[in-house]
């Protein structure tokens, strides 16, 4: 091989190992990382007594707390103060195409033995309002009456596969009724949806992964190897990526796992690097996700093509002046 030879192999070699680097393509999002907030709202002050220096970053709010809830006929029942709750955040957020949902609760169980039996007497509950045939219209009527953009279901107690496939046939019927009009998004961990139909998943829009309350082997609370590994069981069940919103801890639970919850804003300038902060008063490590943590994941769900992450809860954290926000990590990764 003569020189030049070997000398145009080697930049036709170069340049093949450059497209290899850079390029290849890349996933192109179909649409911005969703940023989403839960809200804990109560009487018709809810919007004045909040911190609203980080809502101009959020994509999509879900007011929870005094909202709406439906008995076992189906029948919808709403705080008189819920209108001025909605009008107020709509005001706040119309310019940036917010979109507004509703947590509507279910009713209740008739028993708190143990939370086996809790949790099965009000799947069984559920399934009475879920074959009134009245609940899906209700829903409907309730979302344009109060000018929402769609509306979320914290349905935490599936208990088992009958269970989880009422639920499911239920919110396949919801979407026929509410069409393209209306949103329909869901609370999930990972661990309920095992059984979750197909039909069920298409209906649903995008689901909030909470893979919270979960702890790794030296006590780290919400890790982001937790969460990888969260939205790998999603994923294999057949929710897609797009769907998934990352949770986001702005909370602290033990590294010993015990019933006690922290929050952010009130540990922070107390938080070491590694996200653990002293409660002197029980003897106990709480555990913290830091700026760095949750810039991490959501760069993490970003790069990934993961639809999007959301927080609970938005009243967790300080104002966006201080640098130690957890929403500027946020919005920093977001780009």
């Amino acid at each position: 091989m003569t020189a030049i030879t070997r000398a145009f192999a080697f930049l036709i070699s170069l340049f093949i190992a450059l497209f290899n680097v850079v390029g290849t393509p890349t996933l192109r999002r179909a649409a911005p990382l969703r940023v989403c907030a839960y809200i804990v709202v109560g009487g018709a002050d809810s919007f004045d007594r909040l911190d609203k220096s980080h809502l101009d970053g959020l994509t999509d709010i879900i007011l929870i707390g005094s909202t709406a809830s439906f008995n076992t006929e189906g029948e919808l029942s709403v705080s008189s103060d819920f209108g001025k709750v909605v009008a107020d955040f709509r005001s706040a957020t119309e310019k940036n195409g917010t979109r507004i949902y509703a947590t509507i609760f279910g009713p209740g169980a008739t028993t708190e033995e143990n939370i086996e039996a809790k949790f099965e007497s009000q799947a069984a509950r559920h399934k009475l309002a879920f074959d009134s045939g009245v609940l899906e219209n209700n829903i409907r009527g309730f979302l344009g009456t109060y000018g929402l953009d769609g509306v979320n279901f914290d349905y935490e107690f599936p208990g088992n596969a009958q269970r989880e496939k009422e639920f499911s046939d239920f919110l396949v019927s919801l979407d026929k009724t509410l069409g393209d009009d209306f949103l329909i998004t869901a609370a999930v961990s990972s661990g309920w949806c095992k059984n979750t139909t197909k039909e069920a998943i298409e209906a649903l829009d995008s689901v909030q992964l909470m893979d919270y309350d979960l702890w790794d082997r030296i006590g780290q609370h919400s890790t982001i190897g937790i969460g990888k590994g969260c939205v790998q069981e999603l994923l294999s069940v057949g929710f897609s990526k797009e769907q998934i919103d990352l949770g986001l801890a702005f909370y602290a639970r033990p590294t010993t796992q015990d019933a006690y919850w922290y929050d952010y804003k009130d540990y922070y300038d107390k938080t070491d690097r590694y996200g653990f902060a002293p409660d002197e008063e029980h003897g106990l490590t709480a555990s913290f996700n830091t700026p760095r943590d949750i810039y991490l994941k959501t760069r993490w769900a970003k790069r990934n093509g993961i639809g999007g992450v959301f927080v609970w809860n938005y009243a967790c954290d300080v104002p966006a002046d201080n640098s130690a926000s957890l929403f500027n990590a946020i919005y920093r990764a977001k780009g």
